[in-house]
């Protein structure tokens, strides 16, 4: 190429620019709340162990969930389930001292015809519209949780009754960060 001062032969370069999303998303934040800008967002899709997942990507954010009754879907449905909930594959038992867990996934409404210990109908919504999940143990007992996401497992989002137990508990979870989640009416993404 011959440059003789001409403009012609200069491409402009690509540029972010930020898109208002219409509708919600789930943001995550740190453990300190809602301050400051989001660590990121809950997927749309699910990850290779068939769990919702923390992402940086706005653009593969969860779009538009819905909370209703402690219900929260999520339009896409993927692998056919609207529900997002949570499945616990081994002691449903939740409590301050165990590591007993769950991995936030797609769920049946009821969970029927699950071969796990499912629960579906675990949200509610708190201060600064923070979304606060909820199991209830077998006798019938809600049980605290902490939320956070498994960077060893393909950044899978768990609850448990002590993340800190949990991530002693397993090898995988050792770098287990606690989060907290918000909906959020509008969001704008950057891409």
């Amino acid at each position: 190429m011959i440059d003789n001062g001409s403009k012609a032969g200069t491409a402009h370069k690509a540029r972010s620019s930020p898109i208002q999303v219409n509708g919600a998303a789930i943001l995550v934040y740190g453990p300190t709340g809602r301050s400051g800008e989001p660590l990121g967002y809950i997927s749309k899709s699910l990850n290779a162990f068939g769990d919702y997942y923390f992402t940086t990507d706005c653009t593969a954010a969860m779009l538009n969930p819905q909370l209703y009754s402690g219900a929260l879907t999520n339009p896409a449905k993927p692998r056919g389930y609207a529900n997002v909930g949570f499945t616990s594959f081994s002691n449903p038992t939740f409590s301050t001292s165990s590591y007993n867990f769950a991995y936030m996934g797609g769920t049946p409404s009821n969970g029927e015809g699950a071969s796990y210990f499912v629960e579906s109908n675990v949200w509610s919504l708190g201060a600064n519209n923070e979304l606060i999940s909820t199991w209830v143990n077998p006798d019938g007992n809600p049980a605290h949780t902490e939320i956070g996401y498994v960077p060893g497992a393909y950044n899978g989002i768990v609850i448990s009754g002590n993340l800190s137990e949990f991530s002693d508990a397993y090898y995988e979870a050792e770098d287990t960060t606690p989060i907290r989640l918000f909906l959020a009416d509008q969001f704008t993404c950057v891409t």
